[in-house]
């Protein structure tokens, strides 16, 4: 005879390489206070209780109505246990949608939050990739620990998405962003520009939330890089012209007035 174990999930994370979009294989270090996680296979962190929705975990056909979908909000923390990804926060919403019709939709059950984690200053850096190393300090030269850091074009506005790549400073205020993909050909309309054309020229955006507490969430911070004063979530920020090229590592100061 056999015994059948049923389990409820009530959602799952996945962490991705900020830099390459790649799904983070290795283990890594996730709590939060009302919630447990377990790790499967393929690195996927199921969320096995949540405060508030021990009633979902008994039910399979038909989640309860109460509370509603996307009331409850759940933070997490997360670390690298190996070093190369920068411990961050991050919130999402419970309980998600069990409407196996909605599967596709972001709100789902059926689909992974993905949580994007930042490189720290050891972590290992591919050939071909553009590297800015960022120190970042205030006016007085005191580091910026969870300082932000998005690298655009400079042909492009500040508001343009995506960025070239993003970056967050360490706890030393070191910031390490990488940039895949930079072409070293020029495919450009203009047959005056020279074939082999390496460089780009770039602006490094770095911001800074003094309330961003520790670990930071950069998606937070990312999402009040565009308020100005007098609104009270309003960043200290500053930004540097830079020239990237595949290949080339460039170390540049920051220093962002509070």
């Amino acid at each position: 005879m056999l015994d059948v174990i049923d389990d409820r999930v009530l959602g799952a994370l996945r962490f991705v390489d900020a830099t390459t979009g790649v799904a983070v294989r290795a283990p890594m270090r996730v709590t939060a206070p009302l919630a447990r996680f377990i790790r499967n296979r393929t690195g996927a962190y199921a969320v096995t209780w949540a405060a508030g929705l021990d009633a979902h975990l008994a039910q399979f056909q038909a989640p309860p109505s109460s509370p509603p979908l996307d009331s409850i909000p759940l933070s997490i923390a997360v670390s690298d246990p190996a070093r190369r990804y920068l411990a961050r926060s991050s919130s999402f919403q419970l309980p998600r949608d069990a409407d196996p019709a909605r599967a596709a939709a972001g709100g789902s059950l059926f689909r992974a939050m993905e949580i994007a984690l930042y490189p720290s200053p050891i972590a290992p850096i591919d050939p071909g990739w553009a590297v800015v190393r960022a120190s970042v300090r205030d006016q007085s030269g005191a580091a910026l620990p969870g300082a932000y850091a998005r690298l655009r074009r400079a042909s492009e506005p500040t508001s343009a998405e995506p960025p070239l790549a993003r970056g967050m400073a360490d706890d030393r205020g070191e910031a390490l962003i990488p940039v895949a993909g930079v072409p070293v050909t020029n495919w450009e309309a203009d047959d005056t520009l020279p074939v082999l054309s390496t460089e780009i020229e770039a602006v490094l955006e770095v911001y800074h939330d003094a309330n961003a507490g520790s670990p930071p969430d950069p998606d937070l911070i990312d999402s009040r890089r565009l308020l100005e004063p007098p609104d009270p979530h309003a960043l200290s920020k500053t930004s540097v012209n830079v020239r990237l090229a595949s290949g080339r590592e460039l170390a540049v100061s920051v220093v962002i007035t509070r």
